[in-house]
């Protein structure tokens, strides 16, 4: 539907000022009339199917203004500019333009329909015209003095006049001039640029064209010369493909700033460009040139010599070349160092080149050497550069630590390399090596980005570092060949890793996948000499496992309940499954140091010695850590990449580190290491002793029970003193005691010490035999024995007296777990311990018929129960590594070589949260490895807060027997003293019972009570004694 938008005012100004009247054209062609009048100001595009009409305002126009399906003249002065397009067939329909002459202020016309013939010198103002045609053979334009702009695309076009149109800037005949006959260009005197590609010309004269600045006539096959005499201001000549052109003369031109002759074949002289000052690029692909003369055209921005037959050009001089391009060229050597501005640089299969000689180009950002015959390559200065495409060179090692901006590196079949140096290069994310057979490790802990890894046909390589790499999808080791000899192969944190796969890796003995939460597919075939695979990666579901050939059995760590997923594409006969994971390989940094306790004030360097059992935390990021320092003073973390804040860790304020802390910073998992010494200076006077007990063979009727106290310096003076243990002597006797007492008089045993350092821990070792049930007093039983050890500083008054006593109340047991966790304190506590330690043994013996070489003790600390940053190692019976991480603690016994029935233990203490409250239960486990065996769990260690709890009983416990505990019905009460009353409370200290006695004995009922725990208030005329009973 058309859409009358003719502006009257406008038709009525033209029809005043010019004359006209509304007179009605007679096309010859009625064809011709119904398409004009079907152009309409709403389709206003150049894909418009009827074409379209603009006015002197640029405006798009319907032509029939008044819809009476006729054109009359002044609707047609209303067209500046007209268009016929070519999507609507229906125009080759036409037979005539007749009528067109009626457009008379027509300044631009398009026409890219099928036509043979056309008159535009009937449109005297015409300044743009654009034809497209296959039928035009012939094309004057001579009366067009106001044309500027003459584009033609008519393949058949065999003349054309255009002599003498001064106002003609632009001349486009590409593809359109189908003569040998030359072109007159004669009296084009403001022409400026000119466009004859794909033509037959087999000439060009372009003198007197003293406008000219472009000129295009690539690929005229016939073209044999070009004449650009005096063009002054001649900057562009291109004229590609130009096979028959022999003579490209340029000398009095000299402002061209892009030349190109690529293609030309017929070339063979030398050429000098170096008169050219202004020239910006060249391009003389695919010419045989015999050389080339460029030096010092500072100008230069692009040079092209791809194909070409010299063997060598002087680069000297140009400072501003941005690209360069030697494809496939006779080049025997390049020297690129002083062309700073390079940004490109393509050698591709330029197979005589020898020596390729880089610099400091630290704007280049792209080279490629592909099948180049170099042996070196020094990139260290490319510190722009983001690809890299070495593809079959014999280069022998590469150090790519400086590009950090790369993006793309190939090294695909390049046999002659052995190493590569990379560093971190956050920004690659295409890394191909394959087929590299002298390459012999390779460390890609820093390519963050790379999604793809292919080592395979990598015969000589043995080590391969990934250390965390995020993007990484796929690995592989594979091929005919495989890596035979790869031994090492350090896999970090690879969330996106799916899938791995191996072949011919018979050198490898492990292979860590832990880091990999997302792997779905495993094939490891041919890997004969894999032990060891650790897929505890916290993922528990499917993964294809394809493990043909490997006949090692490997031992493999799961998750809990994946062996069910395991066991879906293997044999429980083909490896060894466990939750466990023990250390095994790996290539991690390592900070480690030594602390050292100063005793003169001066730095550390005179009056010093060594400190142990001292606290290093680490944190990086939102984690953290810990770790103790060993006898020697030393200690040490292995991490990953990262930054780390390293400090000692004490457990008063008492001592200053120099320094406070430290920062250590690892960009990648390479095996880096680091020392961070600490001098620890007193921070006033302070004494401190603190005194525990441990039992090492619990109290068993008639046998040996072994005990070990200890001892230590937590202040900052030199101590001396003594340590005594108290015990019921009437009931047990002293063994032995490593070392001797100083005094053994009535149930106290003491030892003398002098000279105790700060931090400083000292052991004695003291063996009892207690009472059978045979002897008088007889030991049962869950009696229980009670030990008081206590520390006495002479003459020194300690500052936190109440850690320099503790009472150990042990039940008399009949046998015992060997592998168990003790609460030093019991099972019941005081609700006014809660927020204070609670000191804790773990003891482990090897019940296996072999030596155990590593023994590792992990426990999981409830951190609702439980601060972790307050754990405080006492003892360890053999030199261990602790290491805490999150909520784990891992105590690691490494080549101690545990016989077998020999035994060993760690004791630490520990607060526990001040939130806690009177009823709540702290629970403590752990679990015991031996080498690769199933891990023995100990028992479970429950302390619960009482109100009742810790109620001084006046030392009662040899006054005072209450028997059978556990108890059914009835519980008996012997005393040797009067008992007064006897109260009875429930777990939550609730009063239930009160018994008068009056007696010396008794027997209290209990089959009306629940089964529970029950506690007894005993008094008596000596005291009060608190018990408890268990209720079956």
């Amino acid at each position: 539907m058309k859409i009358f938008g003719i502006k009257l005012l406008y038709l009525l100004l033209l029809l005043l000022s010019g004359g006209l009247y509304s007179q009605t054209i007679d096309f010859t062609d009625p064809n011709f009339k119904y398409f004009l009048t079907l152009i309409d100001e709403s389709e206003c595009s150049i894909y418009s199917d009827y074409g379209y009409a603009k006015n002197s305002l640029g405006e798009c126009i319907t032509i029939d203004a008044n819809n009476d399906n006729e054109i009359d003249m002044i609707e047609a002065a209303a067209v500046w500019e007209l268009s016929f397009p070519h999507v609507f067939m229906g125009w080759s329909g036409m037979d005539s333009f007749d009528g067109l002459e009626a457009f008379v202020n027509i300044r631009v016309i398009t026409i890219e329909f099928d036509f043979s013939f056309i008159d535009l010198s009937v449109l005297p103002n015409l300044e743009e015209v654009y034809l497209r045609t296959d039928e035009l053979v012939s094309l004057d334009c001579s009366t067009l003095t106001n044309l500027e702009h003459l584009k033609c695309d008519c393949e058949n076009l065999a003349s054309l006049t255009i002599n003498n149109l001064q106002n003609l800037k632009v001349l486009d005949i590409e593809n359109s001039y189908n003569s040998p006959i030359p072109l007159n260009l004669s009296g084009l005197i403001s022409l400026e640029e000119i466009n004859c590609s794909y033509t037959s010309l087999s000439q060009l004269d372009c003198t007197n064209l003293t406008n000219l600045k472009k000129i295009d006539s690539g690929f005229c096959t016939g073209l044999t010369s070009v004449n650009t005499s005096g063009l002054q201001n001649l900057e562009e000549v291109y004229l590609p493909g130009c096979t028959s052109l022999t003579v490209f003369n340029c000398e009095d031109n000299n402002n061209i700033k892009h030349i190109d002759l690529s293609g030309c074949s017929a070339l063979t002289s030398p050429y000098d460009f170096t008169y050219i000052e202004t020239l910006e690029t060249l391009n003389i692909s695919n010419s045989n040139i015999v050389s080339v003369n460029i030096s010092n055209i500072t100008g230069l921005k692009e040079l092209y010599f791809d194909n070409t037959i010299f063997t060598q050009i002087n680069l000297d001089g140009l400072s501003s070349l941005e690209k360069l391009s030697c494809k496939q060229s006779l080049l025997q050597s390049l020297d690129v160092s002083e062309a700073v501005s390079l940004i490109d640089l393509n050698c591709y299969r330029a197979e005589s080149l020898n020596t390729l000689t880089l610099g400091n180009l630290s704007n280049l950002i792209s080279l490629d050497c592909t099948l180049c015959p170099i042996t070196t390559l020094d990139v260290s200065g490319l510190l722009s550069l983001e690809s890299l495409i070495m593809y079959g060179t014999f280069v022998e090692s590469l150090d790519l630590t400086a590009l950090e901006n790369i993006e793309i590196f190939n090294a695909v079949n390049s046999p002659n390399i052995s190493s590569i140096a990379l560093g971190t290069h956050p920004e690659l994310h295409t890394f191909e090596v394959e087929s590299c057979g002298l390459l012999q490790e390779i460390d890609c802990s820093g390519l963050e980005n790379v999604t793809v890894l292919n080592f395979s046909n990598c015969v000589s390589l043995t080590t391969i570092i990934l250390n965390d790499l995020p993007n990484l999808t796929e690995l592989t080791c594979g091929g005919a060949e495989g890596t035979p000899l790869l031994t090492s192969l350090q896999i970090g944190q690879m969330p996106l890793l799916l899938k791995v796969w191996f072949r011919h890796c018979e050198s490898l003995e492990y292979l860590d996948l832990s880091g990999c939460p997302s792997l779905n597919r495993l094939h490891l075939q041919y890997c004969t000499g894999l032990s060891y695979i650790n897929l505890k990666n916290g993922s528990v579901g499917y993964v294809y496992f394809n493990m043909y050939n490997n006949m090692n059995h490997p031992y493999i760590c799961i998750d809990e309940d994946e062996e069910f997923y395991i066991f879906e594409d293997i044999s429980p006969n083909d490896a060894y499954v466990s939750t466990y994971c023990p250390d095994g390989g790996g290539n991690y940094n390592t900070i480690s140091g030594i602390l050292t306790f100063d005793n003169g004030d001066n730095n550390c360097e005179e009056f010093t010695y060594l400190s142990d059992f001292i606290k290093i935390g680490v944190t990086e990021s939102t984690n953290s850590g810990a770790t103790f320092t060993n006898p020697s003073g030393e200690y040490k973390f292995y991490v990953g990449a990262g930054s780390y804040n390293i400090l000692p860790e004490f457990e008063n304020d008492w001592f200053t580190a120099t320094p406070t802390s430290a920062t250590i910073n690892f960009s990648s998992e390479n095996g880096l290491s680091q020392i961070q010494d600490f001098c620890i200076t007193a921070n006033g006077s302070h004494p401190d002793a603190e005194i525990n007990i441990i039992s090492l063979e619990p109290a068993q009727p008639g046998m040996d029970a072994s005990y070990k106290i200890t001892y230590s310096n937590k202040g900052n003076t030199i101590l001396s003193g003594s340590v005594s243990i108290n015990y019921e002597n009437d009931v047990m006797d002293l063994v032995s005691a490593n070392p001797l007492q100083d005094n053994n008089n009535n149930g106290t045993i003491e030892w003398n010490f002098t000279d105790l350092l700060p931090f400083e821990k000292r052991s004695i070792n003291v063996v009892f035999n207690v009472n059978g049930p045979m002897e008088n007093p007889a030991v049962n039983i869950n009696d229980v024995l009670t030990y008081t050890v206590s520390v006495d500083l002479d003459p020194d008054t300690d500052e936190t007296p109440q850690d320099n006593e503790f009472i150990y109340n042990e039940v008399v047991v009949g046998s015992f777990d060997p592998n168990e966790i003790i609460c030093m304190e019991g099972e019941i506590v005081s609700v006014e311990n809660i927020g204070d330690y609670l000191h804790y043994n773990i003891n482990f013996e090897n019940i296996g018929n072999a030596q155990a070489v590593n023994v590792n003790v992990i426990e999981l600390i409830d951190l609702s129960l439980f601060d972790i940053t307050t754990l405080e190692l006492i003892d360890a019976s053999h030199e261990v590594v602790i290491r805490i991480e999150g909520n784990m603690v891992e105590y690691k016994f490494e080549n101690i070589n545990l016989g077998p029935q020999e035994r060993g233990n760690v004791a630490y203490k520990i607060k526990t949260l001040n939130t806690l409250e009177a009823g709540d239960s702290v629970v403590q486990k752990a679990n015991i490895f031996f080498d690769y065996n199933w891990p023995i769990m100990t028992n479970e260690a429950v302390t619960m807060f009482d109100v009742l709890a810790g109620i001084d009983d006046f030392e009662m416990d040899s006054f005072i027997k209450v028997y059978p505990n556990p108890a059914e019905d009835f519980v008996n009460i012997a005393s040797v003293d009067n008992i007064s009353s006897i109260e009875v409370y429930d777990s939550n200290g609730r009063l239930l019972q009160i018994a008068l006695v009056n007696d010396t004995n008794t027997v209290l009922e209990l089959s009306t009570k629940i089964q529970g725990i029950y506690y007894l208030k005993i008094i008596t005329d000596r005291g009060t004694k608190f018990e408890k009973i268990i209720k079956k």
